[in-house]
């Protein structure tokens, strides 16, 4: 049928003009079960099921994705939260380290000039506290360099570890003394010395006993070990070599005794002037006796052992007659 151009509505479906096709329906629609009535605004229904059109803010009930009323596309649901969105099936890959920052030039050299700083405050003190116990600056700086990083004090530790390190340097010379000494003898010298020390047969040949072995005082290792700077090794063969040259000296002086020389350098405490006194004693000592004895003065006797005995008097007449020389 057409209708008037002038009519609005359709005279057989009383429909708009622009109005859509309305679906074809069938003679015999099939029995569906009535739909429940719209519920009112609170009424419980399916959340999941359920949707509002944005265009004529209708209420659909069925899943679909056109509004039952006016027809129009439903829109999109929106995305959901980020924490109720499933985990991701990916592998989480460890984070890699972070490089620290290196600091800058500037930054190093004023950490290190107060570090200097510190140090140097903290030995001054510590060289002030051992002057005040009798510690000499070298003992304190040598022993804070060879016990580190410890919290005892220097005054203590010398006390206490400097005693052991003493007698360890003195084993050392003794030990490689002896060795220097075996070194340079044949094996067969080596028998006839062995036989000569020992005082009964197949008694052991003590070290100490030797005459080839070197024996330090403990002033002479502290010596050798304050110039190595705590280094036991060096401490070692310095005192060696110290030791070797003052015997040197003495023997310069007339001493051809070597062992000897070895013995009073111990007993000065490796001080040359004082073994020097120790080796003159024994020469000055019958000068000593006549010169304090109240006895009268012997006679010249030109074959008197003590030639200090035949020169005086003449001395005296040279000096009556011609004078001072």
């Amino acid at each position: 049928m057409v209708n008037a151009a002038s009519s609005i509505l359709c005279e057989v479906c009383e429909r708009p003009r622009l109005a859509t096709r309305p679906p074809v329906t069938p003679s015999h629609p099939p029995i569906t079960p009535p739909r429940p009535p719209a519920p009112v605004l609170g009424m419980p229904g399916d959340p999941d099921s359920q949707w509002v059109c944005q265009f004529c803010t209708y209420l659909n009930y069925s899943p679909a994705m056109v509004c039952e009323m006016c027809d129009l596309a439903r829109p999109e649901p929106a995305p959901l939260p980020v924490k109720l969105r499933p985990p991701s099936p990916v592998r989480r890959v460890p984070a890699l380290p972070i490089k620290p920052k290196e600091p800058a030039p500037e930054d190093l050299d004023s950490w290190r000039q107060n570090l200097i700083k510190e140090e140097g405050l903290k030995l001054i003190q510590l060289i002030r506290h051992g002057e005040k116990k009798g510690v000499s600056p070298e003992e304190v700086y040598t022993s804070m360099r060879v016990a580190g990083d410890s919290n005892i004090l220097p005054c203590k530790w010398l006390k206490t570890e400097l005693p052991l390190l003493l007698d360890q340097i003195r084993m050392l010379v003794a030990t490689s003394s002896f060795q220097s000494f075996s070194d340079k003898t044949s094996t067969e010298d080596k028998n006839n010395i062995t036989q000569d020390l020992t005082k009964e047969a197949g008694k052991v040949v003590d070290l100490a006993e030797t005459e080839s072995v070197i024996q330090l005082s403990r002033p002479e290792a502290k010596h050798a070990w304050l110039t190595a700077g705590g280094d036991t090794e060096r401490a070692a063969r310095q005192a060696l070599r110290d030791r070797l040259a003052k015997v040197k000296e003495l023997c310069a002086l007339g001493f051809s005794d070597e062992s000897h020389c070895h013995e009073v350098l111990r007993q000065s405490g490796g001080e040359v002037r004082g073994a020097l006194a120790l080796l003159q004693r024994p020469l000055l000592e019958p000068f000593h006796k006549r010169i304090w004895s109240e006895k009268p003065e012997p006679p010249v006797d030109i074959h008197h052992p003590d030639k200090q005995v035949k020169p005086q008097p003449c001395d005296v007449i040279h000096w009556f007659t011609l004078g001072p020389v």
